[in-house]
């Protein structure tokens, strides 16, 4: 679009883990909690560390995201991002809902995670069920 100012569509009938349904507002929530000064995260520093992006709304299923300075690199990075509910809050979470293949069913801090498959997943089914 120019000036750098990227604009992305997003897939039709994205679901969260929480059933609820992917939309711009959770793209802009998204990055604006990953280079909040409130939450350490290595993704916001590391790939965008250094620059300032300024999401806008355009659709639904379509926002505009002008970083300064420009990157023409933009949508190579936007993968790194972890896409989560706008009610997500800022701060580290322990119950995780995102948009993946996989639902955190048991978290021991420091030992061990449990992923089990999504039966409402929006994308191609894994080929593991559960992952420990």
């Amino acid at each position: 679009m120019g000036d750098g100012t990227w604009r992305f569509h997003l897939r039709d009938g994205v679901s969260f883990s929480d059933f609820s349904t992917l939309d711009a507002g959770d793209i802009v929530h998204t990055i604006e909690r990953a280079l909040s000064r409130y939450l350490t995260c290595e993704i916001g520093a590391k790939y965008f560390g250094g620059m300032t992006l300024t999401p806008t709304v355009v659709h639904d299923l379509t926002i505009d995201i002008k970083s300064q300075p420009a990157q023409p690199n933009l949508p190579l990075l936007m993968p790194t991002l972890t896409v989560v509910p706008a009610e997500t809050p800022i701060e580290l979470t322990r119950e995780p809902v995102g948009t993946g293949p996989c639902v955190l069913s048991e978290w021991n801090v420091g030992q061990s995670i449990v992923l089990d498959h999504r039966d409402d997943y929006w994308g191609a089914q894994p080929a593991v069920t559960k992952a420990t």
